[in-house]
């Protein structure tokens, strides 16, 4: 897709500073998708170790310290 973008971008004159604006805001986001799910496979993960029927307490600290 980033490599469409790219491409695309040539023909815009017309609100070209909008369509790069647009382009970076999809970059971002992707970005930030690919974080949230490797951290949410982190936990998963993490869950997944934990012994059935456990009762323990599981703190956000230590979420974080994974």
């Amino acid at each position: 897709m980033r490599k469409e973008f790219e491409k695309s971008k040539s023909l815009f004159n017309v609100d070209k500073d909008l369509v790069i604006k647009c382009i970076e805001d999809f970059y971002a986001f992707d970005e930030e998708s690919d974080m949230l799910a490797r951290d949410n496979k982190t936990i998963n993960d993490f869950l997944a170790e934990l012994p059935e029927g456990s009762h323990t307490v599981i703190e956000m600290a230590d979420l974080d310290r994974l």
